[in-house]
């Protein structure tokens, strides 16, 4: 049942998650994602020839990407500690786990449309010419890193 939902967030992962952290592994690991995501911006401009539209459109992905982290973010605060207090009961109320895991699966639907949305609009902005640029560049971060 997962099996489709994981290889669209791997896909969508190898091209957002793998720029991210090759700004981590250049010693930006220290770095707010914002910080990191402007380094990746500038990443894509120079290393594919961006246009100033693409650009634009870029960082519009770049800043729909970053709101949903920001709400995500608090939202898996409150699951965490929601399964911490599961933890330290005597007995663990299956019910209020399922009801938890429920929650969270639905979460991952709704952002795997909400990524592959971005992943798909990213690629309608590059050309040929530069996703193909792209691809060299994450073979070459996947091989070196063996992700």
């Amino acid at each position: 049942m997962l099996k489709k939902p994981v290889i669209w967030i791997t896909l969508t992962g190898l091209i957002f998650g793998g720029l991210f952290f090759e700004g981590c592994s250049r010693g930006h690991h220290y770095s707010s994602p914002e910080k990191r995501a402007k380094w990746i911006i500038s990443k894509l401009e120079s290393e594919l020839d961006l246009t100033s539209q693409q650009l634009t459109k870029v960082n519009q992905i770049k800043d729909k990407i970053l709101t949903r982290r920001k709400e995500l973010r608090s939202k898996n605060k409150n699951l965490f500690k929601e399964f911490i207090a599961q933890i330290k009961q005597d007995k663990v109320d299956v019910e209020e786990v399922n009801k938890l895991i429920g929650q969270k699966e639905k979460q991952f639907r709704k952002n795997k449309k909400f990524y592959v949305d971005k992943f798909v609009e990213f690629h309608e902005i590059l050309t040929s010419k530069q996703r193909e640029k792209l691809v060299n560049k994450l073979q070459k971060f996947h091989d070196k890193f063996k992700h």
